[in-house]
């Protein structure tokens, strides 16, 4: 025979709606905390960005600035534009509230080409190692070049790899180096190039034709200040959306600051 207790009970409503009770809330609780720390850890990655933007920004600038004048030429027409009267830095006063905008003369960046042979004193065209470093350059927007770390010439014709050149623009016809320059001697690129802030980002325009191009985002300010041979620079970046638990306009932002010496300006 079986026996069956009568003394076992199941839940009863009130147990079962408070126990429904209790899981509601862990599970809330729960739910908030997973909430706040994926808010957390999207805010963190996105002033991780902003200050990576800054960095960068204040990087590229700093070496350029380092390197303004190296290699400018006396004349004042260079890669086609006029009036280019100052030495190897400029600032544009954007006025109270607005960014500045800098421009940089010089060879800012590495050697462009190199000699494939000699060139003895007199020299109107030199030979470089390819076709492909002789396309850096042409006879307008990419025309001034410095030899050596010596001479400027301006760029009169190219062909294949060979550059024709000109080292007095001002006189009729071809002038010749001044110097010899051995097989392997550094041809750089002289640039004028052009940084702003336009659509919250950093951009640079080299003039040749290709307009600004952006270099760093959510970069919302530049601001510099020169007293020969010193730049004082300071960029200011944002994060890319806002926070609406934050202070202000929502945007967290980082300045940075920094006593750049350009020394060709010395």
């Amino acid at each position: 025979m079986i026996y069956v207790s009568k003394d076992i009970h199941g839940f009863t409503l009130t147990e079962i709606m408070v126990a429904l009770a209790v899981t509601g809330i862990l599970l809330a609780s729960i739910y908030n905390l997973y909430i706040s720390q994926s808010k957390t850890y999207a805010v963190q990655e996105e002033i991780s960005d902003m200050q990576q933007n800054a960095r960068v920004a204040m990087d590229i600038l700093s070496r350029h600035i380092r390197m303004a004048g190296f290699g400018q030429p006396t004349w004042t027409t260079i890669n086609g534009a006029s009036g280019i009267a100052y030495k190897g830095i400029q600032i544009i006063d954007g006025g109270t509230g607005n960014p500045d905008t800098l421009e940089i003369v010089g060879c800012i960046d590495p050697p462009q080409g190199k000699l494939s042979t000699a060139a003895p004193p007199g020299s109107t065209a030199v030979s470089l190692q390819s076709s492909y470093e002789a396309r850096r350059f042409n006879a307008t927007t990419k025309s001034d070049i410095f030899i050596g770390e010596l001479e400027n010439a301006k760029v009169t014709a190219v062909s294949g790899a060979v550059l024709t050149v000109d080292t007095d623009p001002a006189q009729t016809g071809n002038q010749g180096f001044a110097n010899a320059y051995p097989a392997g001697a550094n041809i750089y690129r002289v640039k004028r190039v052009t940084y702003s802030i336009r659509n919250t980002s950093l951009r640079r325009n080299e003039n040749t034709g290709g307009g600004a191009q952006q270099i760093a985002l959510n970069i919302e300010d530049l601001q510099a200040g020169f007293t020969r041979p010193r730049v004082n620079l300071s960029i200011t970046a944002r994060t890319r959306d806002k926070d609406p638990d934050y202070r202000g306009d929502g945007y967290h932002r980082i300045t940075l600051s920094s006593d750049i010496i350009a020394r060709n300006l010395e």
